[in-house]
């Protein structure tokens, strides 16, 4: 998978970041919270106070086009769409639930034997 930046704004009105990227990837479109890990290592952000805003796949290729906003602070993200907050809220609730699942199961399984 290789990112490219094509625009980094700063905008100092609403004390954030606005990143447009792109990305070329082969195989299954990469998710979301795949491109925010991405996006926090190549240009150094905090993932707490980044949100993926938008992406979009360019028809007939394995590129999709993307928009971020990146934050200095968690005071300054109360003016993004709270249904940004719950759904990054929400699969982090669902992944370590599952993780759990996970660490439980063996468990069960090894005191049948």
């Amino acid at each position: 998978m290789d990112m490219k930046i094509t625009n980094n704004f700063e905008n100092k009105l609403l004390n954030r970041k606005e990143i447009e990227f792109q990305v070329i990837y082969s195989g299954k479109t990469p998710t979301k919270e795949e491109l925010k890990v991405m996006l926090c290592k190549t240009l150094n952000l905090s993932p707490s106070t980044t949100v993926i805003v938008n992406v979009s796949q360019v028809y007939g290729m394995m590129q999709s086009e993307g928009l971020a906003h990146s934050y200095a602070n968690e005071d300054d993200m109360s003016i993004e769409p709270k249904h940004f907050a719950k759904r990054d809220a929400k699969k982090a609730k669902s992944e370590g639930a599952a993780e759990e699942k996970k660490d439980q199961a063996p468990k069960a399984e090894a005191t049948k034997g």
